[in-house]
């Protein structure tokens, strides 16, 4: 607009001109070398300007061709220049896009035409990156240190990859380079700081954070956090050795985060040492209110390590007058309460939490109250077994990692306060009823279970298989992934075992209209190529195979069906039922004929019986071992 105004005027200037110049005619004559020109005045000013703009021309004419060298070469320079600009532009398209021979190619081309380019050495440590070409890439990144606009770049290029090559020394080296260049530089000073916390150099670290505090890479409220970590880890350094100076570093990590647990924790017991019972017990009262833990329940317990246990009961009931029906809380006034002697209580008071909900340590609580109480194996094996699929209780976690103790760095990512209380992530829910694959069952619908285990005759039950093995027993059955849900309380019914031949399989017969009634029968044992072995009453046993020759040679007496199912239901377990298969209708129309001759319909010829001349592979069974 400025422009428009500009010429505008000119132009009115000019005809401002002309136009007084019209109003006031005259002659302008010239004599020059004998000649006289008389011309009027407009005339004159017009032949004035002619000569100006041909000067001028010509001028121009002459510069061009005095400078037509400089001119050429500055062409072919500006050609040369957009044409390495363009290597540049595709070739760090072709490294962000993962090409590295395209990347590689036109790196070449940007040396070739713009090598003093800062982004040609970016595009050579890219393409060399992509390659694989580590040499290569060390070489870029240290040419970048030359250049003052690409020295940050090498620096962090050469720092990335010293930590790739595990190069603390080298790495260090380079940060340090860095933030003395640049101070707020973010990576640079959070590097520093890492570095320092890994090598547990608490003081130093502080002393980074808070230089990362000035150039505002950190926020104040991040930079209280971290130094209560850094403050909590020093005093737990310190806390054997050097009591007196850990004490009121612990102090600080409190005052600046209340809910961090540990710095609470080694606080108390610090002022603990030192006598100070009071202040001691208001620091645990502070975090507990926040957070729950059990080390803080366990230092405020002991606050007093001389007191009676009716002290720490009565600790205890203020801790969950604090924060009312919280787990950590009752678990601590059970544990209490079970060291003073009142069972009864304790049982009373984790009740609420011995649902379907219950972790793993309410399980283990309730089985030593059991045990304490009157001493029933079946009931505290039942809630042993209970614990082993009951959800987990709390960890500390970090990056997947899972530690006993609180720590101040991951030591799977480096990262500072990474550690979280929480229940760590499964990969399976325990505590939800696993299916019983089909092929787990036979064609009677019964479900195929170890024999060989001690106990399992009279583990299936209400209690479920794993409650009555032995340690041993109960890692196969969860290698094997059978597992029964059911409720511990009920116990074994059957004293009877499996015979001490039956080293194979027993079989749990499965009855959905009889919930009660579960027949552990036992194959008979059989040889390395599953041959089945018959005893021999006259001699020594003898294969199936060899009985049917001798069958065929001389004719086998009558056997009467009911005595021989006598007999054999004699040796057989009785045991707690397992139901599996109520939805069956096939299971439910056996179980209604189950009283009549046959165990089926009078119309149903039943299921013919499977014939000698079949091995037990040929059976439909799961074999667990």
């Amino acid at each position: 607009m400025l422009r428009v105004i500009l010429f505008l005027a000119l132009v009115l200037a000019f005809a401002f001109g002309f136009a007084w110049l019209a109003d006031r005619p005259g002659t302008v004559a010239i004599d020059w070398m004998g000649y006289q020109i008389e011309l009027s005045a407009m005339l004159a000013m017009v032949g004035l300007l002619v000569l100006i703009i041909v000067i001028m021309a010509v001028w121009w004419v002459l510069k061009v061709i005095l400078r037509s060298p400089q001119i050429m070469g500055g062409y072919f320079s500006a050609r040369r220049r957009d044409k390495g600009y363009e290597a540049l532009s595709s070739g760090l398209i072709a490294a962000g896009s993962g090409d590295s021979r395209a990347a590689e190619r036109y790196a070449g081309q940007a040396k070739k035409l713009a090598p003093d380019a800062p982004l040609t050495r970016v595009l050579s440590a890219s393409s060399a990156d992509l390659s694989g070409d580590a040499d290569a890439k060390r070489l870029a990144y240290r040419q970048m240190l030359d250049d003052p606009k690409t020295q940050l770049l090498g620096l962090r290029g050469l720092y990335v990859d010293a930590v790739g090559a595990e190069d603390e020394e080298a790495a260090r080296h380079y940060a340090s380079q860095a933030a003395a260049l640049a101070p707020s530089l973010p990576w640079a000073g959070q590097a520093q700081f890492e570095d320092q916390v890994q090598r547990g150099d608490w003081p130093a670290a502080r002393a980074a954070l808070e230089r990362n505090l000035q150039s505002r890479i950190v926020t104040k409220t991040e930079r209280n956090r971290l130094r209560a970590v850094l403050l909590t880890a020093e005093a737990i350094d310190r806390e054997e050795g050097e009591p007196e100076s850990a004490r009121p570093l612990a102090q600080e990590a409190h005052k600046l985060a209340p809910d961090l647990v540990p710095a609470a924790a080694v606080a108390g017991r610090l002022l603990i040492r030192a006598g100070k019972m009071t202040q001691a017990s208001k620091v645990i009262e502070a975090t507990w209110r926040k957070s729950q833990h059990p080390e803080l329940a366990e230092v405020y317990l002991y606050v007093r390590p001389g007191d009676a246990v009716a002290d720490r009961v009565k600790r205890a009931r203020k801790l969950v007058q604090l924060c009312a029906h919280e787990l950590e809380g009752e678990l601590a006034l059970a544990r209490a309460l079970m060291e003073a002697g009142k069972l009864d209580e304790a049982r009373q008071t984790l009740d609420p939490h011995t649902g379907p909900e219950a972790t793993q340590r309410v399980c283990l609580l309730m089985a030593e109250i059991e045990e304490k109480q009157g001493g029933d194996t079946a009931a505290v094996r039942g809630w042993m077994a209970r614990a082993l699929r009951a959800k987990r209780d709390p960890a500390w976690v970090a990056d997947g990692y899972i530690s006993s103790t609180w720590e101040p760095v991951s030591p799977l990512s480096g990262r500072v306060d990474a550690f979280e209380w929480k229940v760590p992530v499964e990969r399976f829910s325990a505590h939800e009823p696993v299916a019983i694959p089909d092929d787990a069952m036979n064609n009677d619908g019964q479900v195929m279970l170890p024999a060989r285990l001690p106990g399992v005759a009279a583990a299936v039950g209400a209690g479920g298989v794993a409650e009555a093995l032995d340690d041993q027993a109960k890692e196969e059955a969860e290698d094997a992934e059978l597992i029964v849900d059911a409720s511990p309380e009920d116990e074994p019914e059957s004293d009877e075992t499996a015979p001490a031949e039956t080293k194979d399989t027993a079989v749990v017969e499965v009855s959905p209209s009889e919930p009660d009634d579960i027949t552990a029968t036992s194959e008979p044992e059989t040889k390395a190529d599953d041959t089945p072995i018959i005893a021999n009453d006259d001699g020594p046993p003898v294969t199936e195979s060899e009985s049917a020759e001798a069958q065929d040679s001389e004719p086998s007496p009558k056997v009467d069906e009911a005595a021989v199912d006598a007999d054999s239901a004699d040796e057989s377990s009785t045991v707690t039922p397992l139901p599996v298969a109520a939805d069956d209708p096939e299971a439910e129309e056996k179980a209604e004929f189950s009283g009549l001759p046959g165990g089926h319909a009078p119309d149903d010829p039943g299921t013919p019986d499977e014939s000698e001349d079949e091995t037990p592979s040929e059976r439909r069974r799961f074999r667990l071992f």
